[in-house]
């Protein structure tokens, strides 16, 4: 009886509102008057205009009454609610946001995990959109980011970015565990983190500094998670100008930027300019697991960039790892004091020691990086994971399906610096210490490298050697085709300077294992300086020198010299003061001559010298930076001949395109 009573209310009082107004209406009309109502809401103005007489009072429920006058008003209410311009601080459903907002303490988002709870909850992007940190510090939990909904136009950047005047904003995360890290993207599009303030000028791929990284994003509480960690079919992904700071614990370490693939391929993630220190590794992406013919490899990992990054100081196994990659890009970077503690397991399978390390690569470069101080602090062992590495670029997946063996990988590793590659063990078998190593691959090329091994050996070590290549490695697995590495070696200067001491008496400038009789090593590999002295140094395996090398027919034009590096950290090399103009990789007309200063002669008998183009750049760059006849600095040996030369077209022209 009730709800008819509120029924027949609602219909009474709807009429007497409609009625009411619309006499009220064609009054005024009449009258020619156009403001007959009063101000205010029509349903209270019609209510009031004919109000209920005492006979009808006495029969509905005043209640009810009530309560639809209420619902009334707020729906009205609503109706006229303008959209948000400013984002809320929670989940609500919004029209879109685009443009900048603040975070921080009473700005438009009071934290971060604010602003991923209302990107989460679904909220369009429509434009591209940046969150400004304005705060000092922020202390969160971990989060995960999920799939961005965009509007019409989308996908836009959004971008994470302290605010200006905040050079120095502090993030530190707690581990998120279901994501797996501190700051984690799952899933995600054009997204990046920006550590230069607002109005700042972002570091650059090669070349940048410590000054535009004005963000700092740590991990708390956790050796074994990440403290940024880009999930399953990420894209288009930057994480710039960061300091990013993880934990290294007795048996364990955190990655700083961890690129996981576990349920579809990642693309276009970069991390560009950031200092990563106290990692187990520093930059690490996992791929899918190769498929097994290689004409269906849909499951490569595509276009990682790592440029221009200071990693190191504390790195526990590996500065940069990319596992199922294709065309990535490792450039600029320093990665420095990578020391595998003795009380960490023994990094077997792919899990090694090494500065940089591409496995199941293919298509890719490695660039312009300097490498230095490679530790692997196991005092014992035995196998493949005792070895340490300053880069190794391993092409494809072995033993999966024979296609594999006709894939040209065509990875470039080109105007690296490589110093103090180093194992300590004390016992055990298998600990090598290699400078460079392109396995697995074909068609691989290794242009202006420079690699230095100095000191003596530890006892339980199997050699050292500059550069180490083998093919597919078909022999080892029924059914392969033997190929070989086929890799071109073109003006690298090798230097293994190391002594056996109590070790095993085997240190090398090249190392080709020639599987089954293929060669790994092509015959134009030439220019080169392979300098490996001494009664436990060779060129190779089985060829004492440069001269008994050349019977292979590479390297015809090659030197066995010293090229006078006088520190392996610093490479400062001695001057040459030519008499003669030399051109790239050709020939010198008179040799060098001793001068007061120490200069030294290529040929002490004063006949043609055949010198390769990397000697020929130092003499060349001395000259056009008015240096001859004085000693030179060279930095690094990834830059020298660029930094040092004021006619590029001359000094620098022939490397321009690497």
């Amino acid at each position: 009886m009730k709800y008819v009573r509120l029924v027949l209310t609602l219909l009474v009082v709807s009429g007497l509102v409609a009625g009411t107004v619309f006499a009220s209406s064609g009054a005024s009309r009449k009258a020619g008057t156009t403001s007959a109502l009063p101000n205010g809401d029509p349903d209270q103005v019609g209510v009031k205009a004919a109000p209920l007489t005492k006979a009808s009072q006495e029969s509905v429920d005043q209640e009810a009454i009530d309560q639809a006058r209420l619902d009334i008003l707020q729906s009205r209410q609503q109706a006229r609610t303008p959209v948000q311009k400013t984002m809320p601080s929670g989940p609500l459903q919004v029209t879109g946001i685009s443009g900048d907002y603040t975070v921080g303490v009473g700005k438009n988002f009071t934290s971060i995990n604010a602003v991923i709870t209302t990107l989460n909850f679904g909220a369009p992007v429509t434009g591209p959109t940046r969150f400004l940190l304005t705060d000092a510090a922020y202390s969160e939990a971990g989060f995960v980011l999920g799939t961005l909904t965009y509007g019409a136009g989308g996908p836009f950047t959004v971008t994470f970015q302290p605010a200006a005047g905040n050079t120095a904003c502090s993030v530190t995360l707690t581990n998120n565990a279901s994501g797996g890290g501190g700051w984690v993207m799952d899933s995600v599009s054009h997204v990046t983190i920006e550590g230069v303030v607002d109005g700042g000028t972002p570091g650059a791929a090669c070349g940048g500094t410590a000054a535009t990284r004005n963000l700092t994003i740590t991990l708390s509480g956790s050796t074994s998670s990440s403290v940024i960690r880009i999930r399953d079919g990420s894209d288009h992904v930057t994480v710039a100008d960061c300091n990013i700071v993880g934990a290294v614990g007795t048996t364990t370490g955190t990655i700083g930027v961890n690129m996981t693939t576990d349920s579809a391929p990642q693309s276009d993630l970069t991390v560009q300019n950031c200092r990563i220190h106290d990692q187990e590794r520093g930059v690490a992406s996992s791929g899918l697991f190769p498929v097994n013919d290689a004409t269906a490899a849909n499951s490569w990992d595509q276009r990682i960039n790592v440029l221009g990054n200071d990693i190191g100081t504390a790195v526990a196994r590996m500065g940069i790892s990319l596992q199922q990659a294709k065309s990535c890009l490792v450039s600029c970077n320093s990665v420095h004091d990578v020391s595998l503690p003795a009380t960490f397991a023994s990094p077997g399978g792919t899990s090694r020691v090494a500065g940089i390390f591409l496995n199941n690569n293919i298509l890719s470069t490695i660039a312009k990086n300097t490498v230095d101080n490679i530790v692997n602090g196991r005092t014992s062992g035995s196998g493949t994971g005792t070895r340490t590495y300053g880069i190794r670029a391993d092409a494809k997946p072995l033993g999966l399906d024979d296609s594999w063996s006709l894939v040209f990988s065509n990875n470039r590793i080109i105007n690296n610096c490589v110093t103090r590659v180093k194992g300590t063990t004390t016992s055990g078998t298998g600990f090598r210490d290699i400078g460079i190593e392109s396995g697995g691959g074909r068609r691989d090329t290794l242009y202006y490298n420079t690699v230095i091994m100095t000191g003596s050996s530890s006892p339980g070590n199997d050699g050292s050697t500059c550069y180490q290549v083998f093919g597919n490695r078909g022999a080892l697995f029924t059914g392969f085709t033997v190929v070989g590495g086929r890799s071109r070696v073109y003006n690298c200067n090798f230097v293994n300077d190391r002594d056996a001491g109590s070790g095993l008496v085997e240190h090398t400038a090249y190392r080709p294992f020639n599987d089954g009789g293929a060669t790994d090593i092509q015959s134009n590999s030439d220019h080169n300086v392979l300098y490996s002295p001494g009664s436990d140094g060779e060129t190779a395996p089985g060829y004492a020198n440069v001269v008994a090398w050349r019977s292979t027919l590479a390297d015809i034009h090659s030197l066995g010299y010293n090229p006078f590096v006088l520190s392996a950290t610093a490479l400062v090399c001695e001057q040459f003061r030519f008499t003669g103009r030399c051109s790239f990789g050709r020939h010198l007309r008179k040799p060098a001559q001793r001068n007061d200063a120490g200069c030294r002669s290529i040929r002490a008998d004063g006949e043609r010298a055949t010198v390769p183009r990397r000697v020929c750049l130092l003499s060349r760059c001395a000259e056009c930076v008015g240096t001859s006849g004085r000693s030179a600095v060279f930095p690094d040996s990834g830059h020298h001949w660029k930094q040092h030369s004021k006619r590029r077209s001359e000094c620098y022209r022939r490397g321009q395109d690497i």
